[in-house]
């Protein structure tokens, strides 16, 4: 036991004569992000955030494979457009797959219907059960592609529209009849 002492103690001491008794500088970076606005060159820039001010087209791309069961079983889905400053509903629509409805200016395609939706190397579902239910959808503005992607029905504002106006409620998704 005296002697790990003593090699511990001429370790120390070893270390710190090394040293030379000078203290070391280290130098070290900020990896923090940037901030969201920047005072560089006396003005103010602003980033936006793109679901409140409609600047940008949001749109997923990523393949789909749905399995021909979940397709066969998941027909139907009712969405309510939904107006974002007072969260009124303004519209329902029952859709299906292929379904397109209009509201406004707006023009929305249901592309597929999903139980379970899963985002992995593509959009899928990972069972046939309604344990993440979701629609993907195209959405166009006066004929103009704005969004292409997911609306969950428990995450709505996850991923929805980039506009002021409205946003897409998934409200239920019903199976097939027979």
């Amino acid at each position: 036991m005296k002697k790990l002492i003593a090699s511990v103690i001429l370790i120390s001491v070893v270390i710190s004569c090394g040293k030379g008794g000078k203290e070391e500088k280290v130098q070290t970076t900020n990896l923090a992000p940037k901030p969201l606005t920047s005072l560089e060159g006396g003005s103010q820039s602003k980033v936006h955030h793109p679901q409140m001010t409609g600047e940008r087209v949001i749109k997923i791309e990523k393949p789909v494979k749905v399995p021909k069961e979940v397709e066969k079983t998941w027909k139907t889905a009712i969405i309510d457009i939904v107006d974002r400053s007072s969260k009124k509903v303004l519209k329902e629509f029952t859709v299906h797959k292929g379904s397109k409805v209009k509201f406004k200016n707006y023009e929305i395609s249901v592309l597929y219907i999903v139980p379970h939706l899963v985002i992995d190397q593509g959009f899928t579902s990972a069972s046939n059960e309604p344990l993440n239910p979701g629609i993907l959808v195209e959405v166009k503005k006066e004929g103009k592609l704005i969004y292409k992607g997911p609306i969950y029905q428990k995450f709505p504002e996850m991923y929805n529209l980039a506009v002021k106006d409205i946003m897409i409620i998934l409200k239920e998704i019903k199976k097939s009849k027979g």
